[in-house]
């Protein structure tokens, strides 16, 4: 069974981040799983996706780390209809960007809705 914590613990094997890390691994990895799930519409990540989810987590896990640095953060706020611009969203493209390398590999796994 694929868990947050075993992703974790590859990430720290790797040395994408130190132990002391370990709570942005997880949340990563929780990310990452997440979004798997949900794009193969499954409970549970399968096995065979365990790297993947961990390939996942590290680009997330980069893509943070990248944006928390100075010039990161909120842009501009406006109040008449709510917007907010951000500086960086490293995060989020940079889990677009490993997706979509990992394509053909989920697409192995994704069911229909109608089944």
């Amino acid at each position: 069974m694929v868990t947050a914590e075993g992703i974790a613990d590859e990430l720290i094997l790797r040395g994408t981040i130190a132990e002391e890390g370990r709570p942005l691994a997880l949340s990563c990895a929780k990310q990452a799983m997440e979004w798997v799930v949900n794009y193969i519409h499954a409970p549970d990540v399968p096995e065979g996706l365990f790297y993947t989810c961990v390939e996942l987590a590290s680009s997330l896990l980069c893509g943070v780390q990248a944006s928390s640095g100075a010039g990161s953060g909120v842009a501009s706020i406006s109040e008449g209809d709510t917007t907010i611009s951000f500086r960086d969203a490293s995060g989020g493209a940079a889990l677009s960007a490993a997706a979509a390398s990992h394509c053909a590999q989920l697409g192995r796994y994704r069911k229909g809705l109608f089944q």
